[in-house]
C-alpha cells in the first residue's frame, strides 16, 4: 500500500500487550523474521477468518451483559433521583444494576415531628427501584442522618 511494506513487529508490554509495527518504503530495508513469525501465529489463532471475530464479538456482548452496576446513595431518593436516568439506561441495555443506600431515610422536621417514616421511605425506594429495573436494593440499618 502506497509503496510501503511491513519490515518489523515489536511486542510491547504496555497496556497489557501491544504491538509496534515498523513500515518502510518497499525494498529499502530487509524484512525481519518477526513479521513471518507473527503472521504464522495470527493464522494459527484464526485471525484470518471472519468467524473468529464474530465469536469474539459474541463473547464481548456476553461480558457486557454480565457486568454489574452498583449505585450508592447516602439516603433514599439520592440514587433514583440523582441518577435514575443513567440507571434506567443501563437496565435497558441489559446490565445488572444494584443499589445501596447507607442510611435509613425517614426524617423529622425541626420540631422533631416525623415527616416521613423509615418504613414509608423504604417502600417508596423499593417501588422506585422496581420501576427502574434495579435487581436488588441493599439498605444499611443505621440511624437516619440529620
Amino acid at each position: 500500500l502506497y509503496g510501503m511494506e511491513l519490515i518489523d513487529v515489536i511486542s510491547q508490554k504496555t497496556h497489557g500487550g501491544s504491538m509496534r509495527y515498523v513500515l518502510a518504503n518497499k525494498g529499502v530495508y530487509p524484512v525481519s523474521s518477526s513479521v513471518s513469525r507473527l503472521m504464522s501465529k495470527e493464522k494459527t489463532l484464526g485471525l484470518h477468518q471472519i468467524a473468529t471475530f464474530e465469536k469474539f464479538g459474541i463473547a464481548v456482548e456476553r461480558s457486557r451483559k454480565e457486568l454489574c452496576g452498583l449505585l450508592i446513595g447516602a439516603h433514599f431518593d439520592d440514587v433514583e433521583l440523582g441518577c435514575g436516568g443513567t440507571l434506567a439506561r443501563h437496565v435497558q441495555q441489559g446490565d445488572n444494576v444494584f443499589a445501596y443506600v447507607a442510611t435509613i431515610s425517614g426524617f423529622s422536621n425541626h420540631y422533631n415531628q416525623e415527616v416521613r417514616s423509615s418504613e414509608i421511605a423504604l417502600l417508596e425506594a423499593k417501588c422506585a427501584m422496581n420501576i427502574l429495573g434495579v435487581k436488588e436494593l441493599f439498605v444499611e440499618n443505621s440511624k437516619p442522618s440529620r
